[in-house]
């Protein structure tokens, strides 16, 4: 499963990346994080939650660029849906919408896309050489 993400990575161009309501240091960390990545690969990608980045965690890179939506409004190529175990809990409008097609229901898949998009966090190599890097910027 973990080919097929890095696949469509690869091949497609507009990603989302939603988690949780009330968005917490985890969410918004692997958020940002996968963020950052896809970005460095020259990707269209916007970090979409339902409520806003908590004080806390507004200096954190790119909690800036986080858009509060209450709909996942626009079409994308792929959505990741971090530290989620049910499609529901975002809690944005037409976010399953974003899904038809693609499997038959979200709800079925999300435990096993949650654990491959937990190692896809966890991933970050140079494009040129396939090394590990310590930071997304250090990717680009």
């Amino acid at each position: 499963m973990l080919s097929q993400v890095v696949e469509l990575i690869e091949k497609k161009g507009t990603f989302a990346i939603t988690s949780h309501l009330r968005p917490d240091g985890d969410s918004l960390g692997s958020s940002l994080g996968l963020y950052w990545l896809l970005r460095a690969l020259d990707k269209d990608v916007e970090v979409i939650m339902r409520d806003p980045v908590p004080h806390t965690y507004q200096k954190l890179p790119g909690a800036n660029d986080v858009r509060v939506t209450p709909a996942a409004d626009q079409s994308y190529d792929g959505v990741f849906v971090i530290e989620c175990s049910d499609i529901a809990r975002p809690g944005l409008l037409s976010l399953e919408q974003q899904f038809v097609g693609q499997h038959r229901s979200p709800r079925d898949h999300s435990a096993v896309w949650q654990d491959q998009l937990d190692r896809l966090n966890r991933l970050c190599v140079r494009r040129d050489d396939l090394q590990p890097c310590q930071s997304p910027r250090a990717c680009a």
